[in-house]
């Protein structure tokens, strides 16, 4: 099992058992800093997302500690993790990397997902779920409901995947 992914589930885990965070030592990653989505799927469908596109704690653990308890226990699409259906759960770590301000869809040659903020709201689409790059910037303008008049930051970005 991926040493991500591991750490995600004892977060759940631990946090299940103590109503607090697990505590981890974290030398060896001190100087990543990459963002974090932590995904949770039960039967197949993704039940609950958390990330940050850029880092916000010290390292990239505490980070996916934070998001794996954020996506399991309080997001407000889906009721929380019990012990009961923590086994039927599988979780997916994306590591976000080499986030990079664009101006248009013809600057994003090598990406694996879009961010746009727009107003202090941030939407963040990944390739890996749409068939084109045109695509998914149509369902991102249409998520986020911006058009061509609004003022808004696009960002593209590379994402490693721990299943």
């Amino acid at each position: 099992m991926d040493e991500f992914i591991k750490l995600a589930k004892n977060s759940i885990e631990y946090f299940l058992e103590n109503k607090n965070y697990l505590d981890v030592k974290t030398k060896n990653y001190d100087k990543n800093h990459n963002g974090v989505f932590v995904e949770i799927y039960k039967n197949g469908l993704l039940r609950s997302i958390s990330g940050e596109s850029l880092p916000v704690r010290k390292n990239i653990l505490y980070d996916i500690i934070y998001e794996s308890v954020k996506a399991a226990f309080f997001t407000k699409k889906s009721d929380p993790i019990t012990k009961e259906n923590l086994k039927e759960i599988k979780i997916v770590v994306k590591e976000i990397y080499d986030l990079e301000i664009i101006n248009f869809l013809d600057q994003t040659d090598d990406f694996d997902g879009l961010e746009l903020t727009y107003q202090n709201n941030t939407f963040t689409l990944f390739l890996e779920n749409y068939k084109s790059k045109e695509e998914l910037l149509e369902d991102l303008l249409k998520k986020s409901n911006v058009d061509s008049w609004d003022i808004f930051i696009l960002k593209k970005f590379k994402v490693i995947k721990h299943i």
